[in-house]
């Protein structure tokens, strides 16, 4: 069991609790990225082993605590995540029963309503995260743990597929995702600020969602506008400079 914490004190605790009451924990494993507030002290409360993040992005401080998973399978949890109580054991069951699949996770529901609007879009689109994943644990060395700063997931699951495994994700499965629409707005300035992308090609994509919007029949605060602004706000964090001490 893996967890990543940044800046977590508002959900670590909620987070670690809920999974030691409903996922049968060997050791957890708690990786903590420099944080202005109670996280450590919080981690260091619950953790079997506590690893401090050595500051090169999420997808090293992923891999830095798979350095430390000794099992056929592991879970890998955001600390603002709340595992619902039937989210292991159907995970476990279902890549026990089919080994191709690589990796199995539930939908975490935004509190946000916007973000969960968008994140209805995403549902036939490649829906994927790994704030709430059971992964196989000799699957993931194998393929590398992506250490790009954003969008982990999405190419981990690329990399399992291209291996010939599954990544399935059951939309049933609801567990919670203590995040409100403005916390994705500083999630997204974040990216900006930590990404490769160009100031054109995010021009562009401001632009396309701009139009979409304005061709929109119901014009006012939508899923499209939603998608605007956080498009907005990753072009600002882009040529922002310095980033936003937040989570993950």
């Amino acid at each position: 069991m893996v967890v990543l914490a940044k800046d977590s004190e508002r959900s670590l605790e909620s987070c670690c609790k809920a999974v030691l009451n409903y996922v049968p924990v060997g050791n957890l494993i708690v990786v903590v990225g420099k944080s202005v507030d109670r996280t450590f002290e919080i981690a260091a409360r619950f953790a079997n082993i506590l690893v401090k993040d050595e500051g090169k992005g999420i997808g090293c401080a992923r891999g830095e605590g798979l350095e430390h998973v000794k099992t056929r399978f592991y879970a890998s949890i955001d600390s603002d995540v709340i595992v619902c109580p039937e989210w292991y054991y159907w995970c476990f069951k279902t890549m026990v029963e089919n080994p191709l699949v690589g990796a199995c996770e539930g939908y975490i529901k935004p509190f946000g309503r916007y973000y969960y609007k968008f994140q209805h879009t995403l549902r036939d689109k490649g829906y994927c995260s790994l704030g709430n994943t059971l992964l196989r644990s000799n699957l993931i060395r194998e393929v590398g743990m992506p250490i790009e700063p954003y969008g982990e997931d999405w190419r981990l699951r690329e990399r399992i597929e291209r291996n010939g495994h599954e990544w399935i994700v059951n939309f049933d499965l609801v567990s919670t995702h203590l995040v409100t629409d403005i916390d994705i707005f500083r999630h997204y300035i974040n990216f900006g600020k930590k990404g490769k992308s160009s100031l054109v090609t995010l021009s562009k994509e401001v632009v396309l969602s701009l139009k979409e919007f304005l061709a929109s029949e119901n014009p006012g605060i939508s899923c499209r506008a939603y998608i605007l602004l956080l498009r907005l706000s990753h072009f600002y964090g882009l040529v922002s400079g310095k980033g936003i001490n937040r989570a993950y």
